[in-house]
């Protein structure tokens, strides 16, 4: 069952009333949704559930990591994953630094 807007606004928001008077205003381009293109929250959304999967299924990608036809692919297709991981761990790190800026 999906949350309606107003319910989903709510939750958002639940800890943080006053920030919520101060940024209603419209989304930037960056993080704002759209039909049509990819945004931080696809992205970030897509790595999270990737890398959720991934540990669910560690023992069978160890074991195709032995396998040397598929090892190498495999092995850069995770490197590929970790460092893209480590780069949103990077810009949660920046978000974190501009809001103490602003305290």
């Amino acid at each position: 069952m999906s949350l309606t807007e107003e319910a989903y606004s709510r939750r958002m928001w639940e800890n943080y009333p006053q920030l919520r008077n101060v940024l209603q205003k419209p989304l930037g381009e960056s993080i704002g949704y759209t039909s049509a293109s990819d945004n931080i929250f696809d992205y970030v959304n897509r790595l999270i559930t990737i890398q959720a999967m991934a540990q669910e299924h560690a023992e069978e990608i160890k074991r195709q990591l032995g396998n040397q036809p598929i090892n190498r692919k495999l092995k850069d297709e995770l490197i590929i994953l970790s460092s893209e991981l480590d780069s949103i761990s990077d810009m949660f790190q920046s978000y974190a630094q501009n809001i103490r800026k602003i305290i």
